[in-house]
């Protein structure tokens, strides 16, 4: 109990949390060239071969079906990095990117 004390209250601890995402999001978009009121949309899955995005996955002990689109806005969006790279397969040539609004189009970034 004397540790989440230390910590903060819970309000403090999200708070900061929020902070600190936001000032990794503000680094990546000027690491990228990306700009400042770009809004982050999420990290989809891109197949950069064939230059499409993963909208659907169904995924059950049987069969494994995968649905692609164009548009990078149609993607399936996940909110952490981690939830959309478990669904990667790097040797068909997929790889996470994020997804930023940059308000008359969507565009993508490698984030790793």
């Amino acid at each position: 109990m004397g540790e989440s004390k230390r910590r903060g209250s819970r309000e403090e601890r999200i708070a900061g949390a929020v902070e600190q995402r936001k000032r990794k999001l503000d680094e990546v978009k000027k690491e990228l060239g990306i700009p400042e009121d770009a809004e982050f949309c999420g990290y989809v899955i891109h197949h950069k071969e064939n230059d499409e995005f993963i909208q659907a996955i169904e995924d059950t002990p049987l069969i494994v079906k995968r649905a692609f689109v164009k548009a990078p806005e149609e993607a399936m969006r996940f909110g952490r990095y981690l939830d959309a790279n478990q669904f990667v397969r790097p040797e068909k040539g997929e790889s996470v990117v994020g997804l930023f609004d940059v308000g008359s189009r969507f565009v993508v970034f490698p984030v790793i």
